[in-house]
């Protein structure tokens, strides 16, 4: 699974059925906010929904900031393969 920002020509900006994978996106963030309300009070449960999407944010614009800095210096053949992977270098 790739969280990082999605590039212009990714897999997803073609996608055929949005409103389906819309659909899946409601229904897995309505069943994270059933299961923390659950197990915690309404207002600890926000609390978790925004320490999540906050965290979320914060690993893509961290990967968007270090895709520009390998892009920019010629660094891509100096990692082995998984980093290179992380980094959609392969």
């Amino acid at each position: 699974m790739n969280l990082s920002i999605p590039y212009p020509n990714s897999q997803f900006s073609n996608y055929k059925n949005k409103y389906k994978l819309y659909e899946s996106q409601n229904f897995y963030i309505s069943l994270l906010w059933r299961y923390l309300n659950y197990l915690f009070n309404e207002y600890e449960t926000i609390r978790l929904i925004h320490f999540i999407v906050t965290q979320i944010l914060h690993y893509q614009t961290l990967m968007n900031t270090m895709d520009e800095i390998i892009n920019k210096n010629d660094y891509q053949n100096e990692f082995n393969p998984l980093m290179q992977s992380v980094f959609r270098l392969t």
